[in-house]
């Protein structure tokens, strides 16, 4: 399974990815990954976007998550964060290897 997340904004406006593969990872966190993201229910958020218009030094999130063919993918801002994504959002802060880029920084 990989998961990627991504914040963009924020006063700085730094983007901060972290990108994960959870066969790179010790099994007892691998699982502890899923464990959360299984909790998170991704498909059964009702704002699969939330959008709802600029929100000045607010963070922004984008996550996906993949896994064999299949893809989910959730953004939302800072002040719409479904709480039962926190868990997940810390943990994989906690576990990845966050790359910071300087503002007007494009990612292919």
């Amino acid at each position: 399974m990989r998961i990627s997340l991504v914040r963009t904004g924020g006063v700085a406006a730094v983007r901060r990815v972290v990108t994960i593969d959870t066969e790179a990872l010790p099994a007892g966190k691998a699982e502890e990954i899923k464990r959360l993201i299984r909790k998170a229910d991704l498909a059964g958020l009702s704002e699969p976007t939330i959008a709802v218009g600029p929100s000045p030094d607010r963070f922004r999130y984008t996550l996906t998550v993949e896994e064999e063919s299949r893809q989910s993918m959730v953004a939302f801002a800072e002040d719409r964060m479904p709480e039962r994504l926190r868990p997940l959002l810390d943990a994989l802060w906690r576990e990845g290897e966050p790359e910071s880029e300087p503002p007007g920084t494009v990612t292919a």
